[in-house]
């Protein structure tokens, strides 16, 4: 019997395989497409490609197997001095390594099963210019285990002028908030009024905020600076079309403030990565599943076992479909708490498709 937490740890993957399976069209090749997207679990969760290669497109299948090498062998060049050490600080820059191979580990695996279960048939297609302006406001759910629930309110929004970009954002409840901002500037991709070849793009981004848990007596600034990029994995294979794989990676700097100390200040540096799979659904809606390695967030950190209590940030999945300028948004993340989103959406200025 497989473990229950191997067995845990396939759930997205099957549920990506059921939803495209469910909603791509229907065509001759049904049967070999139902066995090509079981063999890109089982054993496609070991050897990328394998639903491909049932499939019997063998080139895209090799290409899935060498990207899932490379991201294998980034993950123990940069990841086996920390397990060797424990973790210790001084080979805490193998992350450099560890997160751009974990993507391509994470995505080689995804991206087989989308694209064995039809997942090009769906013919969505992302953006290809944001829209001037967006704006949004709802509300966040925050699940604290044997506590009551908390919820607040939640609002955001950004302007773009040429390349580049202004957004604010942040949440609010009786007894704590949040405002962040950010500046941030297009290197590749579309933008208000010059259509992208694609959904793909590349930002420079720099922000920072506060938190305030007053009824905590804790206060939290922070500034960071990331790099943050999608890539449209139909410019790596044509059964890939209508997917994204995402990748974040930059650093944060945090400022902690603890009343009950006499107000003394704590600082600490932390890697800020996120790495994500997506799907377009038609031209207006989009879902993703992802893992994001910041820890100083309201889901926190994932409970597991102990040993990597300490380096691990949490997971999640969001999703978004618009009508016109109006859209809704939904996410959940889950670490050492459950956190819950839903927001109402609008964009403004449209750019190109």
């Amino acid at each position: 019997m497989m473990p229950p937490m191997r067995a845990r740890r396939l759930i997205p993957s099957i549920a990506i395989a059921l939803v495209v399976a469910a909603v791509a069209p229907a065509h001759a090749g049904k049967k070999r497409r139902v066995l090509a997207t079981a063999a890109s679990i089982v054993p496609g969760a070991i050897v990328h490609g394998s639903g491909h290669w049932v499939a019997g497109d063998r080139r895209t299948a090799r290409r899935l197997a060498i990207a899932e090498g490379i991201g294998l062998g980034l993950v123990v060049l940069g990841g086996l001095p920390m397990r060797l050490t424990g973790g210790a600080t001084e080979t805490t820059p193998g992350l450099v390594l560890v997160i751009p191979g974990g993507a391509l580990v994470l995505t080689s695996w995804l991206a087989d099963i989308y694209g064995a279960a039809g997942g090009a048939g769906l013919g969505g297609r992302g953006r290809t210019a944001p829209p001037r302006f967006e704006l949004e406001t709802g509300a966040l759910v925050r699940a604290v285990p044997q506590r009551d629930a908390r919820v607040a309110a939640t609002f955001g929004g950004s302007a773009w002028h040429e390349n580049g970009n202004l957004s604010v954002s942040g949440w609010a409840s009786a007894a704590s908030w949040e405002i962040g901002g950010e500046v941030g500037a297009r290197l590749l991709g579309g933008v208000p009024g010059r259509r992208g070849r694609d959904a793909s793009h590349l930002d420079l981004v720099i922000g920072g905020g506060e938190r305030r848990f007053d009824d905590q007596g804790l206060r939290i600034a922070s500034i960071e600076v990331v790099a943050r990029g999608r890539y449209d994995l139909a410019r790596f294979a044509g059964t890939l079309s209508g997917s994204f794989a995402s990748l974040e990676a930059g650093l944060i700097h945090d400022w902690i403030r603890y009343r009950s100390a006499g107000d003394s200040i704590d600082g600490k540096a932390l890697l800020d990565a996120r790495l994500g799979f997506g799907i377009y659904l038609g031209d207006d809606a989009e879902v993703e599943l992802y893992y994001d390695h910041r820890r100083d967030t309201l889901a926190g950190s994932l409970l597991l076992d102990p040993g990597p209590n300490a380096i691990l940030g949490h997971v999640g999945g969001r999703a978004e479909a618009y009508r016109g300028r109006w859209g809704l948004g939904a996410s959940v993340e889950a670490g050492s708490v459950w956190v819950t989103r839903l927001s109402l959406l609008a964009r403004l200025g449209e750019g190109a498709r």
